[in-house]
């Protein structure tokens, strides 16, 4: 949990404070106690920073947090650009989504997405003079791409640079060193600078996730998390090391005790990455089965025992339902193509 300056606090609020609006409610909401905001030697964490946030989206129903010149819902980023960047095939059609849906409905900001060497820069520029303090803004804006984009292609993206066009504010440079990459101030535009390699990862989320994506993003503001699907990885190793000593899969607590962590955490984990423990074992025993059935004579009922299944009837089921044939059917087709 990483701690954030009452400076940075008092910035992320100005423009809330400067419209009239009561804080104490905002902050409480927010689960941060009031003299956070009045102590000046006081920290919150990344965590009460990121409700914070939404917090402010939601009182000023403006998806510029009152940095921009005309309000933009909240509302139309969550259930109307999501849908579309839902659709892209990898991270670079992402970004070309997302710069032709903003181009198109807001009237503050421009953006460009382009290729530069070997970085791919986003650049966003106001069409009025940058308001002082859009920093705030800018940070937040960054963080939510970065989060977003990085759980969509399931890796992480690791800026080069992030560009903010406007003096360095006084006092919060502690708090913009916990970013994920160097802040630079003065720049001629804002813009975000990553590797170009990623722009060919491809999109892992599937549309219902990713209209419900807040469910996955991590708590803390600062944090991009590393593989999304670190966990599910972990886990999905941890089976197929096991499996090749115990010579069948594992049960859950097993892998659970391997890997020092309660059941009920290692669930809780999976479930964050939008994976199950049945959802991997049932995809090592798919791939299993059919490497089984299609390269060597070993039994069905064996196979079914090894992949941990009550029976060849269960196994049968379980099968058809992965490839609409079963087990019998499929091994004789295999046997049918084999060279005489």
């Amino acid at each position: 949990m990483k701690p954030v300056s009452n400076k940075l606090l008092q910035d992320w609020l100005q423009v809330t404070k400067a419209r009239g609006h009561d804080l104490k409610p905002l902050l409480k909401a927010s689960g941060i106690p009031w003299r956070s905001y009045e102590d000046t030697r006081t920290h919150i964490s990344g965590e009460q920073l990121a409700r914070l946030n939404a917090e402010i989206r939601r009182l000023l129903g403006d998806q510029f947090m009152g940095y921009g010149q005309h309000v933009m819902p909240p509302a139309l980023l969550d259930h109307v650009m999501i849908k579309i960047l839902a659709q892209a095939k990898n991270l670079r059609e992402v970004f070309s989504e997302w710069e032709s849906f903003w181009n198109l409905v807001q009237r503050d900001g421009l953006s460009s997405i382009g290729v530069e060497k070997n970085e791919c820069v986003y650049r966003f520029r106001f069409t009025k003079t940058q308001r002082p303090g859009t920093y705030v803004w800018i940070l937040d804006s960054t963080m939510l791409k970065l989060q977003l984009f990085s759980w969509m292609i399931g890796k992480q993206i690791r800026p080069k640079v992030i560009g903010i066009a406007e003096p360095a504010p006084l006092g919060v440079s502690n708090d913009l060193a916990l970013l994920p990459a160097d802040v630079l101030f003065d720049q001629p535009q804002n813009i975000i600078a990553i590797d170009k390699n990623y722009l060919n990862c491809p999109v892992i989320r599937p549309v219902e996730q990713c209209l419900n994506y807040r469910k996955y993003l991590p708590r803390d503001f600062f944090v991009v998390a590393n593989d999304e699907r670190c966990c599910a990885a972990l886990v999905e190793r941890t089976m197929r090391n096991m499996l090749r000593t115990e010579f069948r899969l594992p049960h859950i607590d097993w892998v659970a005790q391997e890997l020092s962590v309660s059941v009920r955490g290692l669930n809780r984990k999976l479930e964050i990455e939008g994976d199950s423990f049945q959802k991997l074992k049932n995809k090592i025993r798919r791939e299993l089965a059919l490497e089984k059935l299609a390269c060597t004579d070993i039994p069905i009922s064996e196979i079914a025992a090894d992949l941990g299944f009550s029976g060849t009837a269960a196994f049968s089921r379980a099968f058809k339902a992965w490839t609409a044939s079963t087990p019998r059917v499929y091994r004789s087709r295999c046997d049918a193509r084999l060279p005489i």
